[in-house]
């Protein structure tokens, strides 16, 4: 018997999704500087992220809030 695998995750649409690119523009600094402060708030677990993968965000989202609020600081 073959091994089932899960079904693919269903993939945001570019429109739904906020990057930390955009953050970036929006809030005028640098990415590499960003990067660092949302390592930190993960480490801190006041954020999640998975490692090796994108940092974005659906739009509207409470954890979109939490970023940017961290970023401001």
């Amino acid at each position: 018997m073959a091994a089932k695998t899960p079904p693919p995750k269903a993939k945001k649409s570019a429109k739904d999704v906020v990057t930390l690119k955009q953050i970036c523009t929006d809030l005028k600094i640098n990415a590499v500087e960003a990067r660092v402060k949302l390592r930190t708030a993960v480490a801190d677990k006041k954020i999640k992220h998975e490692a090796k993968t994108a940092w974005e965000w659906t739009k509207g989202s409470p954890e979109l809030k939490k970023v940017r609020e961290i970023l401001r600081d």
